[in-house]
């Protein structure tokens, strides 16, 4: 079963459109407000750049996509998972 988190931030413009996105195709996800001290410690230490930051982990296998990716978070969602299950995709 596939994971999805969203590291993301109320005020970051990218993170409210990933989000809404992944909410308007039936995606589900656990959102991560790096405002909040425990999300930001957890989200520094993958390195990365930026937010949104979203994590797709898979079995023994993980994604990182930074940004506002539809064409990377496609092509992982449909890596991943049944295509026929992800209507929306």
């Amino acid at each position: 079963m596939q994971e999805i988190i969203v590291y993301s931030s109320e005020h970051c413009v990218h993170c409210r459109n990933l989000k809404k996105w992944l909410l308007e195709s039936k995606i589900d996800f656990k959102e991560k407000d790096v405002s909040i001290e425990k999300n930001k410690t957890e989200f520094l230490t993958y390195n990365e750049t930026g937010i949104p930051l979203t994590i797709i982990k898979d079995k023994n296998k993980e994604k990182r996509i930074l940004g506002f990716s539809l064409k990377e978070i496609r092509k992982t969602l449909v890596e991943e998972t049944d295509i026929s299950t992800k209507g929306n995709l």
